[in-house]
Parts: structure tokens; C-alpha cells; sequence
């Protein structure tokens, strides 16, 4: 994927990692990889299922940026990408959840852009991950 270029008024660190493999370090039992892959493939998909539906939701919005309803969206993203290790989605939600907290103004459309960038880049990296494999 692209660089995601700068979004005027959010603060969030791109050099963070799509998907952090350690994350997991220490959860599973190493001896059994095939009940890893399958507890993880289980809550990827969950991850899409109900994070993909907020990433459109975020998209369609068309209110300001203050409203709960984007708010909600954009924390569930954070929380739920954090989860998985998926620090650079979680850091962009961080970051803009911040902002609205701050009252700072920020770009919705570069911010929908980006978001979308950073999700679908993250759940390749996360699919592309050897724990899955």
C-alpha cells in the first residue's frame, strides 16, 4: 500500500507496525500451533466482520467529526485493532480520537482515506503473518 501522507490536525506514528506478531507471544501454547491458528483465524474474522462495518460506517458519515456516533466507531476500531496487535490502525484511531477530545479540527476526508488504508493494510499484514499460516 501506499504511505499514508499526513492528516492536518491527527497526530499518529506510521513507522508503527501493521500487525505485531509478539503480541501473542506467550498466549498460546507452542507445542499446539494448529489450536493458535485456528483461535486466531476465528477472531480475525470476528475483527472483520465487526470492524469492517465501523470502517464503512466511518466512511458514509457525513456529521462532524464530534458526533458519538463517529466517536463510538472510531474507539471500537482502536480498542479492537489493539487487541490484535494491529498498533499502526490502533495508533490512527488514537490519534483521532484524541483530536475530537482536544476540539481540534481535522480533515474527515483524508481521515476516511486513511483509515481504510490503514485497516485493509492491517488485515493483510495480519493474514500474512506466519501465526496464521
Amino acid at each position: 500500500m501506499d504511505q499514508i501522507s499526513e492528516i492536518d490536525g491527527i497526530e499518529y506514528d506510521r513507522d508503527l507496525p501493521l500487525f505485531d506478531g509478539d503480541h501473542f507471544s506467550g498466549v498460546f501454547d507452542p507445542e499446539n500451533p494448529d489450536a493458535r491458528k485456528s483461535l486466531l483465524l476465528e477472531i480475525f474474522g470476528l475483527f472483520r466482520e465487526e470492524c469492517g462495518s465501523r470502517v464503512e460506517a466511518v466512511e458514509r458519515f457525513l456529521g462532524q467529526a464530534a458526533d458519538t456516533v463517529y466517536r463510538e466507531n472510531i474507539h471500537f476500531i482502536a480498542g479492537s485493532a489493539a487487541n490484535l496487535g494491529m498498533a499502526r490502525l490502533a495508533g490512527l484511531c488514537r490519534g483521532v480520537e484524541q483530536a475530537i477530545i482536544v476540539g481540534r479540527t481535522f480533515d474527515l476526508s483524508a481521515c476516511r482515506v486513511a483509515l481504510r488504508r490503514e485497516y485493509e493494510s492491517s488485515c493483510e499484514a495480519f493474514s500474512a503473518d506466519p501465526l496464521v499460516r
